[in-house]
Order: C-alpha cells, then structure tokens, then sequence
C-alpha cells in the first residue's frame, strides 16, 4: 500500500499581499497543512491499539482552533464524531508519513481520555482556547463527546473551565466545572473571550458562548464563580439558519457562536451563526451579576449583512476582522464607522485557502486562523478523504493595521443576498429568556427588537 506525500514547502504559499510605504508586503500566508491528523505517540504498541480499536481514525479528525505563544502553536480536534484521541494539541515540527505535522496532547496524553463516557475528569471535547496576555491559556471544555452524533450517540459530562499557566511548565491553575443544569439539555459551549483588567491577573473574566443553549456564561476568575444570561440577540434567525458554501447545501441553526472585545470600549461583538447580523454590548453590563430590562435593552445590532460569518477577532485598534463564508473572503471593519458593507474592507480572498475559517487569534504581533472546509463535513458526515482539509494561515498584523489606516485597501464587492437568505424563508423570532445565575427566572418581553 502506497501513501501519498504532500510537499509542506509547496504548500506554504502566499495568499494575498499589502501595500506598505516601502511597497508590497506579504500579508497572509499558509504555513501548515492537513489531510488527515495523526499524533505523536509515546510508543508503536499505544498507536497500533488506538488505531486498532477506532480510538483514532486519522482520516476522522476535524481540526477547528489555533492560538500562539512563543512560537508554540495550540490546536483543537473536538470530539465530533469519534476517532479522536484527543482534543487539544501542540504541533510537533516533525512529520507523519504523509508529510503533514503530528499533534501532541496537551499537557499530555494522560488528561485525554474521550472515548469512556464515565471518566468526566479527563478532558473530553474542546472546540476553541484562548491565550490571553499573561500566557494563561483558557479552555472551555464541552464535555460532549461525539457532538455531531444525534441525541442517543452523544455522551455528555459536565463542561468544565480550565486555565493553565504556559509560564509555570503549564500547570494547570484553576478548573472550574459548570453544573449542566445550569444551562440547557442540547447546550454546547464553543467559544471564549478573556478580559484582563488588572496587571496581576487576579481581576480577569471569560466570556463564554453557548451556541445551543443561546446563552452568555460569564466567569469571573477572582471570584471563582460565574453567572448566565440570555438575550434575545443570542437567538438565530430562522432565515440565515440555510447555507450554501463552495456548492454544498446544509442547514445550521446555531445561536450565540463568537465574542470578540474592543478593551478600549470594554465592548462586546458577538452574533450568532445563523444571522446576519453583528452585535454589541457594555463588557460592565456583563460583568454585573443582574440586569434590567432597561440595561439588556441597550444593546444594539447591526444593519443586516448578506452572507455568514464564523469565527472575528479584534485588533487593538478597533478593527474586526471576520470572513464571509460565501465568498471565501476575509473583511475588516472599522468599528467606529457603520456596519454596512461599503466599510467592509478586503484583506483575503482565495477560493481554496479561504475556506470555512473556523478559528482566528491575534498573539504575538501575528494574526492567525485556522480554516477547516467545513461544509463538506456538515453534508457528508465525514472530512473529504485525501484532499487538504485544514489549513493554518498566518499573517504580520501591523502590515494589515498600517494598509488599513493609508487608505490602501478596496471596499468589499457589493454582495447581493442569496436566494437561500432572502426574506421569504423568514419567520418569527423565537420566545427569549433572560436571566442570571443569582435570579429567579423571569421573562423580559423583548418584542419589536428583532
């Protein structure tokens, strides 16, 4: 049996370039690629059992996540459908047999156990992390194993908050499980935005989303404790719930899905993934325990964009930046100007590099983004077998910051809204709670704000 070998130095190539005072200046550029994922085992005879018995299928494994710190670059491999031994990695800078580079369990094999729906204290399944500016990385563990399996296939622990210190030979500082009761039966947390508000890191809050509890968990680090709101806004709307990417078909009805912050404005963005729509909210409002109608009726969203956004990251100097599923295109926006799409500036466009981003980070002066062809799993139940599926691109944030503020980018085209989002699919909004972790359950009547 032969096995095909990709050419890691033809794949790292260029994707798009700025100009810059000195002239061009490459921007964005691919630098790993993945047909399938395998791992760094500590012996033959362990791969050989994983393999033998299903724990891994190579070909199964959907990379999703990318963060950076001093030059170690993390990524996740939820749990989605089985085959995955683990959940969150390390790149290791030596090959597999087909050329792609091998992932090592983070902190190591021995806190990864997903296949055994008993052992809750292992990490089960992590969609997203986030590094923040003291070298804490956060992890939102969902505790749902095999999440794209229906209802009778899943196994599901409780979610757990963990926070490692990649200063202090990541040991691991704090873990905080999250009672599922908290939330709802088809919960799933997927993304996590870190506020540090003081020098010593005492003073720090998560900003956790639950896409399918269409809920905002709010965990303050000096406290040890969280609260949970819910917001109209954190509710997909019906109508962008149809996608059509790169000729495939599927629907998606997730809500809350990414949370990004302007620390200048201590502003949350956040929307769902089945809208069209960017949102935004006072960090302080969060923050506190309890809110009033008045309060949760001060946040605001946006005009109405034509086409699907995944994961955005923020600069510290305001701008978004985000993708257009449809267009395989990645925009920036200056948050002090309206959202409309003629201040959607472009910055990337490739047809095939550009597809489905699922992760996106600044750190370390880099901008850096995972995307994942995510649309053929999401029809066929399986990756593409023997095609390049997951790819990490990376990119000099101030060459991006300085073409943006010289006015040398282009506005983005002018998209049309699809036949698969026009009004006619539309129906009405669903009935929204909101409510905190410390209150009583009470309905806010949020009517007209949709």
């Amino acid at each position: 049996m032969t096995s095909t070998l990709f050419n890691m130095k033809s794949a790292v190539m260029l994707v798009w370039w700025l100009t810059t005072p000195g002239g061009w200046a490459q921007w964005l550029t691919v630098t790993h690629i993945w047909s399938s994922v395998d791992f760094d085992y500590p012996s033959t005879y362990m791969k050989t059992l994983f393999l033998e018995h299903g724990e891994h299928v190579p070909e199964d494994v959907v990379m999703l996540d990318v963060d950076m710190y001093k030059g170690r670059i993390f990524v996740t491999t939820p749990s989605l459908i089985g085959g995955t031994p683990a959940s969150l990695s390390t790149l290791v800078m030596k090959p597999d047999k087909h050329g792609f580079p091998l992932l090592k369990p983070y902190p190591d094999w021995l806190w990864h156990n997903i296949t055994d729906p008993t052992d809750c204290h292992s990490i089960k399944s992590i969609f997203r992390i986030k590094i923040d500016k003291l070298g804490r990385l956060w992890a939102v563990d969902s505790g749902v194993g095999f999440a794209f399996s229906d209802r009778k296939g899943r196994y599901n622990c409780n979610p757990k908050i963990l926070v490692f210190d990649l200063n202090n030979h990541d040991k691991l500082i704090r873990s905080y499980e999250i009672d599922k009761l908290e939330l709802d039966e088809d919960s799933l947390l997927l993304n996590i935005e870190v506020q540090v508000m003081s020098k010593d890191g005492k003073e720090t809050y998560a900003y956790i989303a639950d896409s399918m509890g269409t809920r905002m968990i709010v965990y303050n680090f000096a406290k040890d404790e969280l609260h949970v709101y819910q917001h109209p806004y954190f509710f997909p709307d019906p109508a962008f719930g149809f996608f059509h990417v790169n000729g495939q078909e599927f629907t998606v009805m997730d809500g809350l899905f990414n949370i990004a912050l302007d620390e200048k404005s201590d502003t949350l963005y956040f929307h769902t993934l089945a809208s069209g729509r960017e949102c935004t909210a006072p960090a302080s409002l969060l923050r506190n325990k309890t809110m009033t109608e008045a309060q949760a009726r001060t946040f605001t969203r946006s005009p109405e964009r034509p086409f699907h956004v995944t994961n955005e990251v923020m600069t510290d100097n305001g701008l978004l930046i985000f993708p257009s599923l449809e267009h395989n295109s990645l925009y920036a926006w200056d948050t002090r100007t309206p959202y409309v799409q003629e201040n959607f500036m472009l910055v990337a466009k490739d047809e095939e590099a550009l597809q489905f981003p699922t992760g996106m980070k600044i750190a370390g002066g880099k901008f850096i983004m995972m995307t994942a062809r995510l649309q053929n799993m999401l029809v066929t139940g399986v990756p593409n077998r023997g095609e390049i599926n997951y790819r990490i691109l990376m990119g000099d944030i101030d060459h991006l910051k300085s073409a943006f503020s010289r006015h040398a980018l282009k506005p983005a085209a002018k998209h049309k809204t699809p036949h698969h989002l026009s009004s006619k699919h539309r129906l009405p909004p669903p009935t929204s709670y909101a409510y905190s972790r410390n209150n009583v359950y009470r309905r806010f009547p949020f009517k007209g704000l949709y």
